[in-house]
């Protein structure tokens, strides 16, 4: 597809679109994309240089075979080389046995029991290792309990990384394990939906935050908590906030320690329960002075202590441009911001001098198979007019319908959500043929082509290999046997900016002399 006329600009600038969710299937059945109408995106693929990448496993330094998320994939298009994640980190720890000698967490269970405090685990019960592990949790207990550190476990149930109603497995393993555990009590559960809300959805970390301090305990354990949820068609993600037989109000004095690796969906519940100044809603405790983490959680309260240090990430894209003096644009909506932002930029606050960054508001739905569209139409128009201004010399941008509403399950919401984003795409390509943009359209890894059935709905992400578009004036062939790793320095190359040494991965496009 050449359809770009003489260039009349001074610079070429390069547009990065991220389309959030949107893997590779051959498959019909399940796959939202391939039922969409697609008439663009038909086009793109056919006509333009094209292929596909690994988004996923041993690629973007998680276990085998695990599925690939958003996080890890913008942090690995930000990073140009391979990072090995959190998950994996905290796996080799605890395999290797070192998990059981960290110091910080000896002394902390040691102090708890000297105190008569008691500690309160709180994360995502889970196997989807998206946002946290079951086993980092059972390696906690195990060793909470050999210090005989009083222990209670708040869990969130998934539903969404993981089938919708598998949480009963889960529980019943966990119980099994917690059996003969004398100082460990299962005493809460939640819905995701409600833990851990990262829209500013206040009302629904409040549900949240009540059962954790001021619980109601019910007469029932945590297995006919569930069903009893299941009975009213509520899935683990949206079981209401429940606290079991066995639950005791948090106190100010005790010790919180969020067994999720991820920090995204956790920093509204970790602000109620332990920041200073907070306006949300009334708390009936004091703030919790004794706070941790197993990574480092960039929004906490400032007095969080985390178990496991992050792995500095020099020489990002954005700090590599920022050195170069180029000047970038992240916009994506609420759901996504931090991905374009924080984890672009490895997992730290990048202030650039040269970086403009724009939130779009995501619509304040309970699930988004009610508004497919989400607020592409209006990130759309915002992108529009920056590729006009020719102000940036690299933009990027995630458009997140495909992910968010493959999240629900709902395939027929989900082909809406497709063929919105292949609207958009089509309203985008006369304005990067006029401007001369260098535009790449990626993913960060799969879901909406393979979403199960309608009785069987598939609601986690996919580890397919993902797309990539190039769509520009010049003439190019793509390399095969890429990775979400070697973005970046595709991106550099269009922009003829130098690739430090610190990014291994190479350019994906190769010129056509």
């Amino acid at each position: 597809m050449n359809d770009f006329g003489p260039d009349m600009t001074s610079k070429n600038a390069v547009l990065l679109i991220i389309l959030d969710g949107w893997g590779y299937s051959n498959n019909i059945e399940g796959n939202a994309i391939k039922q969409a109408k697609t008439l663009h995106w038909d086009r793109l693929t056919t006509q333009c240089p094209n292929t596909l990448i690994t988004a996923s496993g041993e690629h973007v330094g998680l276990p085998k075979d695990q599925a690939g998320n958003s996080e890890v994939g913008h942090i690995h298009i930000g990073a140009g080389r391979l990072i090995q994640q959190d998950l994996q980190r905290i796996n080799t720890s605890i395999e290797s046995g070192h998990f059981k000698t960290i110091t910080q967490t000896q002394t902390l269970f040691r102090k708890i029991r000297k105190q008569g405090r008691t500690l309160h685990l709180i994360g995502l019960l889970s196997e989807g290792g998206v946002h946290s592990h079951i086993n980092h949790l059972l390696a906690l207990i195990e060793v909470a309990n050999e210090a005989q550190c009083p222990t209670h476990i708040h869990a969130i149930l998934d539903g969404r990384d993981t089938p919708p109603s598998s949480a009963k497995q889960d529980l019943i393993n966990l119980e099994r394990y917690i059996e003969n555990k004398t100082y460990v009590k299962l005493t809460t559960l939640s819905g995701r939906f409600w833990a851990m809300d990262r829209d500013c959805r206040w009302e629904r970390t409040q549900q949240a935050y009540n059962i954790l301090t001021n619980p109601s305990p019910q007469t029932f354990n945590a297995i006919q908590a569930l069903e009893q949820s299941y009975q009213h068609n509520l899935t683990d993600e949206f079981v209401n906030p429940v606290a079991l037989n066995e639950a005791h109000p948090i106190s100010s004095e005790d010790t919180v320690l969020c067994f999720n690796f991820r920090a995204d969906r956790m920093h509204q519940l970790l602000q109620a329960l332990g920041q200073e100044r907070f306006d949300h809603f009334e708390r009936p405790i004091q703030p919790i002075q004794s706070l941790y983490t197993m990574t480092p959680f960039p929004n906490s309260p400032p007095h969080t202590q985390a178990l496991f240090k992050h792995e500095q990430h020099i020489m990002t894209l954005g700090e590599v441009l920022e050195m170069n003096q180029l000047k970038q644009l992240r916009i994506a909506e609420t759901e996504k911001y931090a991905h374009v932002t924080f984890f672009m930029d490895g997992g730290q606050k990048a202030n650039y001098s040269m970086m403009d960054t724009l939130l779009i508001p995501s619509p304040k739905v309970k699930t988004y198979d009610q508004t497919p569209e989400m607020s592409l139409k209006t990130l759309n128009q915002k992108l529009i007019e920056a590729l006009q201004t020719s102000e940036y010399d690299l933009i990027i941008a995630n458009f997140s319908n495909a992910d968010m509403v493959g999240h629900t399950g709902k395939i027929a919401q989900t082909i809406e959500a497709i063929e919105c984003i292949d609207q958009a795409l089509g309203e985008l390509i006369p304005i990067i043929q006029r401007t001369h943009t260098h535009c790449i359209i990626t993913a960060d890894h799969g879901n909406a082509e393979s979403m199960g059935t309608p009785e069987h709905p598939i609601t986690s992400h996919s580890n397919n290999l993902v797309p990539f578009v190039y769509v520009g004036p010049d003439e190019y062939r793509c390399a095969s046997k890429k990775s979400l790793s070697d973005i970046a320095p595709t991106v550099l190359s269009l922009l003829d900016c130098p690739i430090p040494q610190a990014m291994t991965g190479k350019s994906i496009l190769i010129p056509i002399s």
